[in-house]
């Protein structure tokens, strides 16, 4: 290959278009899909193929430049090898702090923690993250975080079972109601939805809706009360 000052601007223009193209793409996925799960998925393949991208093209250079520009081939070496050990600590970082958190850090399901401001209960511990259920919903927190910021363990406290009773007109009871009224409580963020709340009909004038639920802490009765009456 001959390596003139065109085909030199050539390649340039090609990594400049390239990074443009990626970032467009980036845009774009980001606003016309609306589904989170879906919408990260799709990131993360985009970032696996502009990855590779840069990691074949890096290598096409330096083999190009290798005899008739060593210095740029040493800098495309550099580079290649500098991405594919960053991408390397960027994907098993968090395997790894997995690994070492479940081995010597000694937290279990269902442990309450303090982190960042933060308190929850562990509900699940994932190859890559640890799942928080926390008052404000479910949070997913990478291993890696874990280190950068401290982790309290705070004492456990026990979950609350609470009754309310409710007042409704015999002539709205019916099964939409009760549907709505149940996915009403199943979107409130202090209860613990391992059990399923229960709505029971009443054969009473007054107060004849019974719900039976169990909040994560004895502190959220007011919250639901309030929420719910």
């Amino acid at each position: 290959m001959d390596l003139s000052t065109h085909n030199i601007l050539s390649i340039i223009f090609l990594a400049i278009f390239l990074f443009i193209a990626f970032r467009m793409l980036q845009i774009l996925l980001i606003r016309l899909i609306n589904n989170k799960k879906l919408k990260k998925r799709f990131i993360k393949l985009l970032y696996f193929i502009e990855l590779n991208t840069w990691i074949v093209l890096l290598y096409h250079f330096a083999e190009d430049f290798k005899h008739e520009k060593p210095i740029l081939s040493l800098i495309s070496g550099i580079l290649l090898v500098l991405i594919v050990i960053w991408s390397f600590l960027f994907v098993l970082k968090d395997y790894f702090a997995g690994l070492y958190f479940k081995i010597f850090e000694d937290y279990q399901l269902n442990n309450r923690i303090s982190f960042n401001d933060i308190q929850g209960i562990i509900s699940a511990l994932e190859i890559r993250h640890l799942i928080l259920q926390t008052s404000n919903g479910e949070l997913k927190i990478p291993y890696s975080n874990l280190f950068k910021n401290q982790i309290t363990r705070l004492p456990e406290k026990k979950e609350e079972e609470l009754t309310i009773y409710l007042n409704v007109k015999k002539a709205d009871i019916n099964e939409n109601y009760i549907e709505n009224l149940r996915k009403k409580i199943l979107l409130m963020p202090w209860i613990n939805l391992k059990y399923a709340p229960e709505i029971n009909i009443l054969d009473k004038e007054n107060e004849n809706i019974q719900i039976k639920l169990v909040l994560l802490d004895a502190k959220y009765k007011k919250n639901v009360e309030e929420y719910l009456l």
